[in-house]
């Protein structure tokens, strides 16, 4: 692997680590910039693609915002420069994959998404439960658009890197991006009943998009899967759940309507 020529080496050491198991040392993963680093220092030390050329589009300019966060071509040259001039040592991984912030599901779901020059934010879009239908369409543009930078990140890697999931979100995070928390909040009271339905279907949704893109990256990742945020490889299916909205209820109503 061209980014990570010790591969054989950490792979074993995760496969150990995996299995409560130490093969010559603790496993460790350091990224730091190589010594000839064309890169200038990550802005807040963010981890991941460096977001450089946004600085220098006018705020007011949002289809060139849009742009750079859409096209294919863009995010892999991106991706490039931080691989190029990034150090994977021990069992640090160079792993990509497209974030659009944290919720793109909620996009793909209908959620008004708004391209900035620092996140992606997806604003509240259900209004009445009585007027709100669940639906994805086979031809989903946003899904659409995730997929087309996946499909290019897939066809550009030759076995040079990881390519992981988009960051689509959880089912308790994403309602919560699409109802409005406030809203929300009132629902887990008077209408707990269709906030279970609601984390039935976007849990459905969200296995389904999490299979497609195992079936499109296992032959790259080994036959495994990865964790790009966490930089973690495993054999065959992977994914960490989180919820991050059970940090501000109670732990009865997280158990009762959430775990359910």
């Amino acid at each position: 692997m061209y980014y990570k020529p010790d591969w054989e080496k950490a792979q074993k050491r995760i496969e150990a680590w995996w299995h409560h198991e130490v093969i010559d040392r603790c496993c460790i993963a350091v990224e730091t910039p190589r010594t000839n680093s064309k890169l200038p220092p990550f802005p807040n030390l963010q981890l991941g693609p460096w977001l450089g050329g946004l600085d220098k589009i006018n705020e007011v300019d949002t289809d060139l915002i849009k742009r750079w966060w859409q096209d294919p071509e863009n995010n892999y040259q991106r991706m490039l420069s931080w691989f190029e001039n990034t150090l994977f040592a021990g069992e640090a991984l160079p792993i990509t994959y497209v974030d659009w912030g944290s919720m793109a599901l909620a996009g793909i779901l209908g959620s008004p998404m708004q391209f900035t020059k620092t996140t992606v934010q997806y604003d509240p879009v259900i209004q009445d439960w009585e007027t709100w239908h669940w639906s994805v369409s086979d031809n989903n543009p946003i899904w659409g658009s995730l997929s087309a930078i996946l499909t290019h990140l897939i066809e550009e890697a030759t076995g040079n890197y990881f390519v992981g999931p988009p960051n689509l979100g959880s089912s308790g995070d994403v309602l919560s991006n699409m109802r409005g928390m406030n809203r929300l909040f009132t629902d887990l009271v008077d209408n707990p009943q269709k906030i279970r339905e609601s984390l039935d279907v976007i849990s459905d949704i969200w296995i389904n998009f999490m299979e497609q893109v195992h079936l499109m990256t296992s032959e790259i990742n080994h036959s495994g899967g990865v964790i790009p945020w966490l930089g973690l490889w495993t054999t065959g299916r992977t994914a960490l759940i989180a919820c991050d909205i059970s940090g501000v209820i109670s732990p009865d109503t997280f158990k009762r309507i959430f775990l359910s």
